[in-house]
């Protein structure tokens, strides 16, 4: 059970970064300058994102925590794409499917 709660916990990791880089820019481009809520909204993630990744740590090896890391650079466009309303470009779509591969390649060595 211990080790399903530790992928549990860097899948959370993963998913609150993508949110808290979409925060970031909504906060970012407020009127209310750059230190609002928003903004301190997506620090205050980014920090239990630290705790989630450490609690990982302890049941994953480090290899496989920094590859499922690399998918937020999949899902950030794509949470940019949907929340934001930004262009998703066909390099990036291709960038995005060879990061895939990438990873699925990588963790597959053992």
């Amino acid at each position: 059970m211990s080790d399903f709660s530790n992928h549990l916990a860097l899948f959370a990791a993963v998913l609150l970064t993508v949110g808290s880089h979409v925060l970031l820019k909504i906060g970012s481009t407020s009127t209310k300058g750059y230190l609002n809520m928003t903004t301190m909204t997506a620090v205050m993630m980014f920090s239990l994102v630290t705790v989630l990744i450490v609690y990982s740590l302890q049941a994953i090896m480090l290899k496989t925590v920094i590859a499922m890391s690399a998918l937020t650079f999949v899902l950030v466009p794509i949470a940019s794409w949907i929340f934001l309303r930004e262009e998703l470009t066909k390099q990036g779509i291709l960038a995005s499917i060879i990061i895939v591969l990438g990873i699925i390649i990588y963790l597959s060595g053992g």
